[in-house]
């Protein structure tokens, strides 16, 4: 059964040199269990979706067309209140960088705990800030949501939950901080967690680490999970469906299996080049150029510019999604497809 599905998507942005399209005409579906990779380059548009998705884009960004449907609701019609509260409870996000979304001065702890009052009837009033609430209520650890906090920190393996919640997050690791901040968008059991490179920054054994809890804590507790990132090497290791993403459009979208074998778009190619070997003894491959102005684009292909394959075509019509593999393997290209034109 479907969970989500975008369609037709427009994110833009009003600047003074004019109109940025960060996100335009998107199409995403992730079904209930399933882990869903977004993979680009910086600049893609890859965080703009994820906050479209939870419409918490700030000003001067604005969705300005298309669709979001979740368990088949659209999240359009939803009200401010609505959607406040259906962040953190139906829907999470775990953010790149948890130690500038950790408050640093609260308990890590007490900011479980404060999400779990926020977002779950647990009798506990949510009126007064956390850490106040703390000192004069008395020390939340016998409180419902202080045991539920303890337990959360459990599952992502944190070594002595219950001491290390009483903890400021500088007192963390980086990978610690990570799994509190996976700890805190879990504690609600939401139905889809969002996770934005959730491994950025961290040594390579931590990231293995990192993404194994979050396929294990996927089944624990039964959501689906979109990952975002610019590693192909994470979306291989548990994503079951990948979304390729350039200069705010999908470019191509496979099994993930299906992806690394027959890649198709351009584009695509390039990314597994750019992939390290250990049995190579080949200098890295970089893609050519960088990503396109978005208010400046006036060719039809965004990677027509970059491509080694590009003609005067690519740059002129706007390509259409083509069935390039087996079934569900399609990728916007004129190259590429039983409708290919000999250009």
């Amino acid at each position: 059964m479907t969970l989500l599905e975008v369609n037709n998507l427009q994110t833009e942005f009003d600047t003074d040199r004019g109109t940025v399209k960060a996100v335009n005409g998107v199409d995403l579906s992730i079904a209930e269990g399933e882990i869903v990779g977004l993979v680009g380059e910086s600049g893609s548009g890859k965080t703009v979706l994820a906050e479209s998705i939870l419409r918490s884009v700030e000003e001067p960004g604005e969705i300005v067309g298309g669709e979001i449907l979740f368990k088949g609701e659209s999240l359009m019609d939803r009200s401010g209140v609505e959607m406040r509260r259906l962040r953190g409870s139906a829907i999470s996000i775990i953010f790149q960088d948890p130690m500038n979304s950790l408050n640093p001065t609260i308990r890590v702890g007490e900011q479980i705990a404060e999400t779990i009052r926020l977002h779950q009837d647990v009798g506990e009033s949510v009126s007064l800030p956390a850490e106040m609430k703390r000192k004069i209520i008395g020390a939340a650890k016998n409180s419902e949501a202080w045991k539920r906090a303890i337990e959360m920190l459990e599952s992502v393996q944190i070594p002595e939950p219950s001491t290390r919640a009483f903890d400021f997050p500088h007192q963390f690791s980086g990978g610690m901080r990570q799994r509190a901040m996976i700890a805190m968008a879990l504690s609600c059991e939401p139905d889809l967690l969002i996770a934005d490179e959730p491994t950025t920054a961290l040594d390579v054994t931590v990231q293995a680490q990192i993404l194994e809890e979050l396929e294990r804590l996927k089944d624990a507790f039964d959501t689906s999970i979109l990952l975002i990132t610019h590693d192909l090497g994470v979306i291989a290791e548990v994503c079951h469906k990948v979304n390729v993403m350039y200069a705010g459009e999908i470019v191509e979208r496979a099994r993930t299996e299906e992806l690394f074998t027959n890649p198709q778009h351009p584009y695509t190619q390039n990314l597994l080049k750019c992939l390290p070997r250990a049995d190579s003894e080949e200098e890295l491959h970089s893609i050519p150029g960088n990503v396109p102005d978005l208010i400046e684009m006036d060719f039809a292909c965004p990677f027509a510019p970059r491509c080694p394959e590009a003609e005067e075509e690519c740059f002129e019509m706007n390509p259409d999604f083509r069935q390039v593999g087996e079934e569900g393997h399609t990728a916007a290209c004129l190259r590429r497809g039983p409708e290919e034109r000999q250009i």
